[in-house]
């Protein structure tokens, strides 16, 4: 590995990939690091060139995040004049639901400029633009599958950003129709990619950690007894899925979770020193193993 390796923040895919190469001592082309960022063992990160617009969002449980008044009788509101509808109402969550989990992430009503480089999730079309990257350097189908929730990025400290794109660059929108100032958040609509003038890139943390995880012991070469059998080992992740599932909260289809980081941080108090990453990789082998998954939807 390069000397300067430490001197850089990030990395483009292809010198990304020739690190990863020399640390596990495989061959390892771009298509495999999208691979591995689409199956949860790296993150990608994208450097934003130019300024791009966001809207900032924080996941919370469904029952936290901003709801509205909604009619019952949808059709009986719509025939109904103005403060005429004489229905129920109900309150609606405003919020964009992940995937098999409780959690929505809940949105600002501000846009935000952006610049610099930010992580990718993977929740939504930021996880299907990759795929369909994957799929055509491999020849593989083509991904026709539309994001109906829009791209997102990370911005940090629990801040999730969808990414967004102006109506002015919109042919169906008519020029006129614009609002004032040229930021009025009504003139945004959620982008179904990542922002353009980017370039995809991997933190050098990223491929640091990667090196550690790579280096890090099997169970049976660490006690010198040999390898867990499969039962055993089924076993051994029913009992940490089940702990982390009602001791935590975990909830094993969210896209991201607090539970790792405090399983991690309860285990030090004890002076027993494991990662969050460590944490966050027994879970997922848990999950995969001892559920059956169902495919992603968006």
């Amino acid at each position: 590995m390069s000397k300067l390796l430490k001197f850089k923040e990030w990395l483009h895919l292809t010198d990304a990939a020739k690190n990863l190469s020399i640390m596990s001592g495989d061959e390892v082309t771009v298509p495999d690091v999208l691979r591995l960022a689409l199956d949860g063992h790296l993150t990608l990160s994208d450097n934003i060139v130019n300024e791009a617009y966001a809207r900032k969002g924080t996941i919370k449980e469904a029952k936290d995040a901003r709801h509205v008044d909604f009619p019952t009788d949808v059709a009986a509101a719509a025939r109904a004049k103005a403060g005429e509808y004489q229905g129920g109402w109900t309150k609606l969550c405003m919020g964009i639901r992940l995937v098999g989990s409780t959690q929505v992430i809940d949105l600002e009503e501000e846009i935000v400029a952006l610049q610099g480089v930010y992580d990718l999730p993977m929740i939504g079309g930021d996880r299907l633009q990759i795929e369909r990257e994957f799929q055509a350097l491999t020849g593989g189908p083509e991904v026709t599958t539309v994001p109906m929730d829009g791209a997102f990025l990370e911005g940090g400290d629990g801040v999730i950003l969808q990414v967004q794109d102006h109506h002015e660059d919109n042919p169906s929108m008519q020029k006129e129709s614009l609002k004032k100032p040229w930021h009025h958040p009504e003139n945004f609509y959620p982008g179904g990619d990542l922002p353009k003038h980017c370039v995809m890139v991997v933190r050098t943390e990223e491929l640091l950690d990667m090196k550690k995880r790579l280096n890090e012991p099997e169970a049976g070469e660490r006690n010198g007894k040999g390898d867990l059998s499969t039962r055993e080992r089924s076993t051994l992740l029913k009992l940490v899925l089940g702990m982390a599932i009602e001791g935590y909260r975990y909830a094993p289809d969210a896209a991201r979770s607090e539970a790792p980081g405090e399983i991690a941080g309860d285990l030090q108090k004890h002076g027993l020193d494991v990662s969050d990453d460590t944490v966050r990789k027994y879970l997922k082998e848990a999950t995969q193993t001892v559920l059956s998954r169902k495919p992603r939807k968006f």
